[in-house]
This record gives structure tokens, sequence and C-alpha cells, in this order.
């Protein structure tokens, strides 16, 4: 900034005398002080001196001193670069104001050179202020450049950023849609007005917050076709499409969300595109790919990144930028640390040990924060591929005598069903000598589906349409009983407001199809997947009405528990009201669970999603998160009631991130005493605190 502001020192203006004492004092006091280093004292005496100007020109009933003010407004000026070349940027646009100001009251100030450099100063240090978040002084300097050139796109555009940035959204809209009245056509005026839709968006929930994003996007998609080869503009509507995506997601606008989310990935790639040798664009991409759970493709970029930054820091050590560059790489060495993590986690839980270790080791590379961590997750991984490794040989060893052994295939054909190992499974299935129903229902799940014809159907529900897709007859007549059967369970316990809208479900051919397409981390032992609008379940050759309205009013829970609390609900507090509508309370097994607690200790619920995340291919983990999961809803249920549990949810998407204040606040009782008090009903007794 400092490089563009030419400093004006030395001059003097020798007719400067002719004024009155009191102006002609200060305004030499002024400099004097200037000259010694006292810069503050110098503008509160130019700032003297400016009042008396114009005093003394009214007691006479005459034109300001004329030669005077020139010679004031030249000192502030360079007042104001003398502020700004010792990184004071609020008092170098104070000086700069002063003598706009002075320019207000004594037309013509010095010459229109001088009046442009003035301008042009006061708009480099109020758009350094604005983009510091310090949007206050720069308004006011604005509003005065903008009286003498009032259809100045840049100045309209800075005065509207300055505006937004104060959050006078009003002010901001109006602003920028005068420059796209004068200018149309203008892709910085239909950004800014995509600013503003995204700034009102901010602390809103559900279809309002959608339709905001919706908003944004669609101006900045805009401003993006006005530039076509802006890296910048596609930068700013890849952000805007990945909040519309996850929005729309919460609130169950699945159709919306998955083509947001390939608008943000299409404008991030033709940006990177245009700039391939951005570390900032890799950066975005690789943040939203990872925020997706697409962590090998989030490390291939944040990899890219790290190398391009490696790059400017070789070529330029000492750029003013180098701070900035080191930052940006230690963040994506540890972004790359916490993707390979969660590859290794998922390694594991498929069983892919070896690969696991891989991924694992990239993580553990990236510093001794990481220590803790690799060590605990090596004990797990162990202690998983231990457990593997034993029954897969103690079943292997029965075959070695009984090759036809049925509980040896039927054990092996699940547990390599568990990990993902379809064709394996098969394998052990079709060596059984059985016609059983359970065993064909196996078969069946396993089996590669191919790529059926899809079928569609639309169900119309009091206030909401689900649109279903399903792979063959005559599942639809089915289906269609169940999903309205189970909207009504659902729409009785959390009401018929929290299934408003669209809702795609989709019945995949078998359990296989289901694992490899419904999203990421769909567990073996899941009967149903939702996520973002989409209820996801799968077909079994021997599937009842029934066993589809349990499902089904699961995952629709599911569904209604993120649009009451706009998705910020604890994924076990979910997973409880789940169970608990479904009807699990009759059916889960207590005595298993008082063994598990007189056995061990069961993760605090505050700890518990952490815990699901990581094990979520884990049977006995999962089992008794879940089962957890349900009994602690289960005591909120008993000292509030679904009323209590509503209040919950929707104090929990006014504040985002903090379950434990909505719990206490609803219920009476955190967290910690909401466990004691479920696990001492299990086993009759006290449980320590």
């Amino acid at each position: 900034m400092r490089r563009l502001l030419t400093i004006l020192l030395g001059l003097c203006l020798c007719g400067a005398a002719s004024a009155g004492p009191p102006a002609r004092d200060l305004s030499r006091d002024g400099v004097g002080r200037m000259e010694a280093g006292d810069l503050a004292g110098a503008l509160t005496a130019f700032r003297g001196a400016h009042k008396a100007i114009l005093d003394e020109g009214r007691e006479g009933r005459r034109p300001p001193d004329r030669e005077l003010a020139d010679y004031l407004a030249l000192h502030l000026y360079n007042l104001g670069v003398r502020f700004n070349n010792q990184g004071d940027a609020d008092s170098a646009l104070d000086s700069f104001i002063e003598a706009l100001h002075l320019g207000g009251k004594v037309p013509r100030l010095r010459d229109g050179t001088f009046r442009a450099n003035l301008r042009e100063a006061a708009l480099q240090v109020a758009g350094f202020l604005v983009a510091s978040s310090r949007p206050d002084r720069p308004l006011a300097a604005y509003q005065l450049i903008q009286s003498e050139e009032p259809t100045s796109s840049r100045v309209l555009l800075a005065l509207g950023a300055a505006h937004l940035a104060r959050g006078e959204l009003d002010q901001a809209a109006l602003v920028f849609e005068k420059v796209e009245s004068i200018y149309p056509g203008s892709a910085e005026g239909a950004a800014g007005r995509g600013r503003v839709a995204l700034a009102r968006a901010r602390g809103r929930t559900g279809a309002d917050a959608v339709e905001l994003l919706r908003s944004a996007a669609g101006l900045l998609r805009g401003a993006a076709e006005m530039e076509p080869g802006s890296p910048a503009r596609l930068r700013e509507l890849g952000a805007v499409e990945a909040q519309l995506s996850l929005a729309s997601a919460r609130a169950g606008e699945a159709a919306l969300a998955a083509a947001s989310r390939s608008g943000a990935e299409a404008a991030y790639e033709r940006a990177i595109a245009l700039e391939p040798d951005s570390p900032w664009l890799r950066l975005d991409l690789a943040n939203f790919m990872s925020q997706t759970r697409r962590y090998e493709e989030a490390v291939a970029q944040y990899a890219q990144a790290d190398r391009a930054l490696a790059s400017l820091l070789e070529a330029r050590p000492s750029d003013r930028n180098a701070t900035a560059w080191k930052s940006a790489r230690v963040s994506a060495r540890n972004s790359i640390a916490v993707a390979s993590y969660n590859l290794a986690v998922d390694a594991v839980n498929r069983a892919q040990f070896s690969s696991a270790e891989g991924h694992l080791s990239r993580a553990c590379g990236a510093g001794p924060a990481w220590a803790e961590t690799c060590r605990a997750f090596r004990e797990v991984m162990r202690s998983r591929q231990e457990s593997f490794s034993r029954v897969v040989a103690s079943h292997e060893q029965a075959l070695a005598s009984d090759a036809g052994r049925a509980e040896s295939l039927l054990a092996l054909g699940d547990l390599y069903s568990l990990v993902g190992a379809y064709d394996k499974a098969l394998e052990y299935y079709r060596r059984i000598n059985s016609g059983a129903a359970s065993l064909e229902d196996r078969i069946a799940a396993n089996i590669d589906p191919g790529r059926p014809a899809e079928l569609r159907k639309t169900v119309e529900l009091r206030g909401a349409r689900a649109e279903m897709r399903y792979f063959r007859e005559p599942l639809g007549p089915d289906l269609e009983a169940a999903l309205k059967a189970s909207w009504l369970r659902v729409a009785s316990s959390l009401g018929e407001e929290s299934l408003r809208g669209e809702l795609l479900v989709t019945v995949y051919p078998n359990r296989r199809a289901f694992r490899e397409s419904a999203g990421y981390r769909v567990g073996g032992m899941v009967k149903g997947h939702y996520i973002a609008g989409h209820l996801s379940v799968f077909a079994t050759p021997t599937h009842t009405v029934l066993e589809w309205v349990s499902v089904l009013t699961h995952e629709l829970t599911h569904h209604a528990v993120e649009r009451i609390s706009s998705g910020a609900a604890p994924r076990w507090l979910s997973e409880g009201i789940a169970r608990y509508v479904e009807g699990d309370s009759t059916a889960i097994d207590r005595d298993r669970v008082k063994r598990r607690l007189e056995s061990s200790v069961f993760y605090p619920l505050s700890s518990l999603d952490d815990v699901m995340d990581r094990s979520w291919n884990d049977p006995e983990v999962i089992l008794d998160a879940r089962d957890q999961s349900l009994l602690a809803v289960e005591e909120i249920v008993r000292r509030r009631g679904m009323a209590g549990v509503k209040e919950i949810l929707t104090s929990i998407a006014g504040r985002p991130g903090e379950p434990e204040a909505s719990l206490r606040r609803a219920v009476g009782a955190g967290l910690e005493e909401i466990d004691r008090s479920w696990q001492s009903k299990v086993t009759n007794r006290a449980v320590p605190q």
C-alpha cells in the first residue's frame, strides 16, 4: 500500500502569512511538530487550524483563506503519508479525512492532481482498514469521496463493502444495486449483492438459510459468468456453493444438496484450471474434499498445495507474505495427517490392516502432537487385527478337519461380508449345504447386483413429498404402505412440521449395493442410512412390510431430528431418539448391557460421537454405543417426555456445538448425570461420580 502513495514533502506555500494569527500559528505549529516526529500532536494542531480557517472566514464574512487552506491540505496529506509509513493506518486515514473535509468547504482545493492523489491515498488506506475488519473510519472517507465522484464504480463498491463489513446490509444492498443500475452487467455489483445475501444467511437455519444461500449462489454464479477468466470469482462461488450444500442437506433437500455440492467442486476445479499454481485454490478444493470425507483425493490436493507453497518460499524467502506461506504449509501438513488418519480408520474397519499402517505412518509423521493418537490407534488396530486373525484361523482349522462344517462356513462368510469382502464371503456361503431362508438372504446380500433399471414413484404425504427409487417390482406397494405408516409414527412423536418438504428414499437391490453407494462409512450392521434428506435402505428376498416400517421409522426420525436441530444434534442423540421412536426400548438386551457395564466402562456421552465415527464397523463397540444412546434418551424422556426431547433439539439449533447447555436447559441435568442415571437403573445400584 505504501508504495502507492507518493510522498509530497518539502513543498511550501509562501503566501500563507496573510492569514490571521490563530490559523497561521496553528498551521506552523503542526508543521513543526510533524517535522519533530510528533505526528499525533501535528494532527491535533492541524485540526485546530482547519477549524480556525473556517471560523475566521465566517467572522469576516468572507470565503476562507484559500492560500492557507491549500497549505494546510498539503501538510495534512503529508502527515497522512507519514502515519501510513509508520503503520498507523487509522491515523493516516484521519489525516486524509480532515483534508477531504477541508476540500468540501474550500472548492477546487489546490489542483486536480492533488485532489486525485488525496482521494487515491484515502481509498487505499480505507480499503486496507475494511479488509482488516475496521470499517468505521473508511465509511466516512468513502462518503466524502463519493460527494466528488458520485458515479464512480470503484468508490460505490468500496462504500458498499464498508456498509457490508459494518453489518448494514440494507444500505450495502442499495449501493450495490446502484452500481448495477449505473453499470449494467457489473460483475462486482452482482457479487456485492451476493455477499449481502450470504451475510443475511448467517445465523439463519432451515428453509430461510437455504433460500438466502441459493440467492447468493445465483448472484455469484452470474458474476462468474460475466468474468469467466477470474479465478477469484470462481473461488467465491465455490465457497458459497459448499455452504449451500451443507444448509440444504440439513434442511432435507437432497437434490439441491447434491447439485450444489457438484457446483462447488466444479467452481474450484475451473479456478484451478485458470491458475494451476495457486496454493490457495488447491487448499480450498482440498478442504472441500475433506469436509465431504473424500480423504484420499483431499490428501493429493493438500500435497500439491504444500509443494506450491514450498516453491514460493524457496523462490522468495524474504517476501512479506513468507510468514503466511509458512503458516499455510503447517496447516496443509496437519490436514494431510487428519485425512490420512481417517483413511487408516476406514482401512481398519475393512480389515485392510497393511494399508491402514501406511496411512497411519503418514499421519504420525506430522509431528509430536500426533504421538499419543497414533499410539492409541495402533493399540486398537493391533487388537482388531489379532481378533480378526484368530477367528479366521480358528474356523479355517475346523474346516481343515471338516470341509463342510456349516458353523465355520457361516461364521467366515459373515466375517468377510462385514468387512466388505463380498466375493470371499460368497465363497463360504456357497459351500454350505442348506436351503435355509437365512442363507438365501446372506447370498442375496453379497452378490453383485449389476446395474438394474431404476424405478421411481412419488408418494404424497401430509405437507411432504417422497420420491422413491427402487430396482424391482413388486416392491413399490409394500414400500409405499410402509413409508406412510412410518411417517405417521414419526409425526406423532416429533410433529408433522419436522417432516415437511422433499425427501428422497432409495431402496438398493441388496446390502452390497447399499453399503457401496448409500454413503460414507456405512457399516455392515446397519439396515438403513440417512444423510441430507436422503433415506436409504436395501431389499432382501424375505422382507416384510413390518420390517420396512421399522427401518423407515428409524431413518425418518433421523430426518426429523436433523430438521428440528438444523443438523447440529450430536450423533448419539439422533441415534438414541431414532431407536426410541422405532420402539427399540422393548427389544434392547438389557442383560447384555448390564454385563458390559460390569466388565468394562462405557464411553462418556461427551465422547460417544467420536467413538461411533472411529469404530463405525466394529460390531461390539457400535452396539454398545447404540444401546447407550437409546438408554440415555430413555432417561431424558423419563424426565421430560418427548416435549423435552424437542426442546433440546430446538435449543441445539440455536446454539450449535453446545449440547450440554441445551440438555441442562431442557432437562435440568448434564451429560454426566444422564449417563449415571441410566447406568444406575440398568445395574440397580448407584454409579459413583
